[in-house]
């Protein structure tokens, strides 16, 4: 089970997966660096909310390059990142 830190207003729910579906979704988040509850907490939050999160690795001269220019704009990293990504696809 979730630690209540790690969600936000936690409520227990009791859930029917098959074992395997289990033990590779655990597995799965853990590579993640993550918990099974958070990841299915984030997922439908995700499926819910119309967009996907997408984790990528930045160089850490390029996300300095990044936090500069969403200060100037007033945005976030994030919003930046969706806008490039808007604009070119």
């Amino acid at each position: 089970m979730a630690r209540a830190p790690q969600i936000e207003d936690p409520k227990k729910v009791t859930l029917y997966l098959p074992k395997d579906t289990i033990k590779r979704g655990k597995e799965f988040a853990q590579g993640l660096g993550t918990s099974l509850s958070k990841l299915v907490t984030e997922t439908l939050e995700d499926k819910m909310s119309g967009t996907t999160r997408h984790t990528i690795d930045i160089p850490d001269d390029v996300q300095a390059g990044l936090e500069k220019l969403a200060a100037e704009k007033k945005t976030t990293v994030s919003g930046i990142i969706a806008s490039i990504v808007t604009r070119n696809v």
